[in-house]
């Protein structure tokens, strides 16, 4: 077929075309710059390509050859561009590593730096795996602790074009927030729930290899039971490790793009494990450091009130004394007077003129008495519990359980053996526990360093019961060991010295004893007797 001139468009060539004349969508600039229409759009162009042929023949060819060359520049520009978009890619790994390796050195945050492992395995630009589950070891077990990812083709769709539109960086995508880590660990709780392994078992497995690559034929054991959770039987497994202990796992699949976990895609993975193992160990410690402090904390605080309670019981206790001694010391002379009073009453007239006299000497005299008793009774009503029938197990077995944070900050291994004893006693039960409380207190204050408590209870006959407390402390001179039980006696350079010696009073009233034994370097014993114990069917019914 034989064109004319008349017969082309020459469109490509039109410095101003109009509105509509070109098939492809053309703005004013467009319509009326050649050089920018002709590379956006002329160049691929059927219309332009059909009439550079015909142009061609009658010009010797320097179409096709300007076209030609046209082209090789195109397809340079296209080379520039992907090394563009490659040095692209390469900076804004570099970015994301760089903020990666930042929280892997500084941050002590575990759930920030657990999180930003996770992101980086999932990143699209950079591992890309579809999704990526974290555990943790916990004792003898490792725990789901994070998951990141889609659970469903749909949902898998909806975050990477999520992604996509909002242009993320991966120093954006590793970011964290703890609204979103709490939603996307929240998301995966039942999986990660399930995500319980030996650690025993997973020390076997990588024994020898630093990753396992699991799929359909290798699913058994430990591995089948990882797929059940995640429910996909194709991931890679790589563990984390401090020193040669194993401390967490990595597990990573693709379950929607099903890539295939190539060896080059896991040596990458590995080089972010080594970092994070190294963080997240760093970051463990910091917090057993951090939970032990304030177990410490705890412990102390709890001590200061223990000290504070036997404090204040001592001072009650010496003014109960104090007051004892002083309401005597008023009662003797007053009934002496009272008495005398009454003798000389007797012997005289009444209407003597020294009988009003005297009668209101013996008068004033009982008042007095009875004053002092009154204000006595009193005082011990609101001071003192009335007893009742007691297991002095349950008392001891209940100082203990109060003691034992005390005794695991201070670095010391509790051994009781507590016997069921069958009886009964009457006392007053704080008299008791501040009795126990002493003797146990004064057992932690002799091992700073930590040491051995031995607590045990044990019937000796019918009615009694033998208590005996022992530490492996600083021991006491044999000298002392009966000293201790005088008031105000103490080794203590802050101590009232009236704790012992109000426990021995007490132990003495309810018809028990207490005595020590120690040598200086070899610790104390303590040995606490009860008696007139009641079994607890005779109390029960009454048989007392």
């Amino acid at each position: 077929m034989i064109y004319q001139m008349a017969d082309l468009k020459l469109c490509w060539k039109n410095p101003n075309l109009a509105p509509g004349e070109c098939k492809y969508p053309l703005d004013d600039t467009l319509r009326k710059n050649i050089k920018l229409r002709f590379k956006k759009f002329c160049v691929e162009c059927d219309v332009f390509k059909r009439e550079i042929k015909i142009l061609d023949v009658e010009a010797d060819g320097v179409y096709s050859l300007i076209l030609d060359l046209y082209q090789e520049v195109k397809e340079e520009q296209e080379v520039f561009k992907k090394l563009k978009i490659a040095q692209d890619l390469q900076q804004y790994q570099f970015m994301g590593i760089a903020k990666l390796s930042k929280i892997f050195q500084t941050s002590l945050d575990i759930k920030k730096i657990v999180h930003a492992t996770a992101s980086v395995i999932t990143a699209g630009q950079f591992l890309g795996f579809n999704r990526a589950f974290v555990l943790l070891r916990e004792g003898d077990k490792l725990k789901g602790y994070y998951a990141i990812g889609p659970r469903t083709p749909e949902e898998a769709g909806k975050i990477w074009r999520e992604i996509e539109e909002k242009k993320l960086t991966l120093e954006e995508i590793i970011e964290y927030d703890e609204e979103k880590f709490n939603k996307e660990a929240g998301k995966f709780r039942e999986t990660l729930e399930k995500l319980q392994l030996d650690v025993k078992e997973i020390e076997k497995l990588f024994e020898s290899v630093s990753w396992l690559r699991v799929d359909a034929n290798s699913c058994k054991g430990v591995f089948e039971k990882i797929s059940e959770a995640i429910s996909s039987c194709n991931f890679i497994a790589i563990p984390l490790r401090s020193d040669s202990e194993i401390i967490g796992l990595v597990i990573a699949d693709n379950p929607f793009t099903e890539i295939e976990l190539t060896e080059d895609k896991i040596s990458k993975l590995e080089m972010v494990i080594y970092p994070a193992s190294i963080a997240i160990s760093r970051a463990l410690l910091y917090k057993e450091v951090l939970d032990k402090a304030r177990e410490l904390e705890k412990a102390n605080q709890a001590l200061r009130k223990y000290q504070e309670t036997i404090t204040q019981l001592e001072k009650i206790e010496a003014l109960g004394e104090t007051i004892n001694e002083i309401a005597h010391d008023i009662k003797n002379p007053a009934t002496i007077i009272g008495g005398i009073a009454k003798s000389l009453l007797e012997d005289i007239s009444p209407n003597d003129t020294k009988y009003e006299y005297l009668e209101a000497i013996y008068q004033e005299a009982q008042n007095l008495v009875e004053i002092v008793n009154s204000r006595v009774r009193n005082i011990r009503e609101r001071f003192i519990e009335k007893p009742d029938w007691w297991r002095i197990e349950d008392i001891l077995k209940k100082v203990l359980s109060q003691k034992e944070p005390i005794l695991k900050a201070r670095g010391i291994t509790l051994e009781k053996e507590i016997e069921d004893t069958g009886l009964e006693y009457l006392v007053n039960p704080s008299d008791i526990s501040q009795c126990f409380e002493h003797v146990i207190q004064n057992a932690i204050e002799a091992m700073p360093e930590g040491g051995k408590l031995s607590v045990t209870l044990k019937k000796i006959d019918d009615h009694s019961v033998q208590i005996q407390v022992t530490d492996t402390g600083v021991g006491i001179d044999e000298k002392y060991a009966e000293k201790v039980f005088e008031p105000t006696f103490t080794t203590k350079e802050n101590g009232w010295g009236m704790g012992l010696y109000i426990c021995k009073k007490k132990l003495k009233f309810y018809g028990g004893d207490i005595t020590l034994k120690g040598k200086v370097g070899e610790g104390v014993t303590v040995t606490i007797i009860l008696r007139n114990g009641k079994n607890i069917r005779e109390v029960k019914n009454g048989e007392i």
